[in-house]
């Protein structure tokens, strides 16, 4: 079953959020063109909507993922973004209590590759 945001070769999640990976790839069209679109971020932000971080649209760390490591970030997508425990991202934590949230650092409180 494909995702129902996959029509005609198009990935129309991409137009509905401000999020635009810069290579779109196999890798990206498995999910795309399997019941692995479940487990899309994308998906689950736009479809599912249930545990979905409020800050996810305009957060660097899911804005910046790279095409290459995409299930990487599906992965850290699932973790934190897209789950009830999006509540024990750094990130979410930092922003909650109205401080700056440095670019570099990752939902687990790692240093991102920038």
């Amino acid at each position: 079953m494909n995702c129902p945001l996959y029509k005609d070769y198009t990935r129309e999640c991409l137009g509905e959020t401000e999020v635009h990976p810069t290579n779109i790839t196999k890798i990206i069209l498995d999910f795309c063109s399997s019941n692995k679109h479940k487990e899309c971020p994308f998906y689950k932000m736009l479809i599912v909507k249930e545990n979905i971080c409020k800050h996810i649209q305009k957060c660097p760390a899911f804005a910046k993922f790279q095409d290459g490591a995409f299930h990487a970030f599906v992965e850290t997508s699932n973790k934190y973004c897209t789950s009830e425990n999006h509540a024990e991202c750094e990130r979410y934590k930092l922003k909650e209590k109205g401080n700056e949230v440095p670019t570099w650092l990752h939902p687990d409180g790692k240093h991102i590759k920038e």
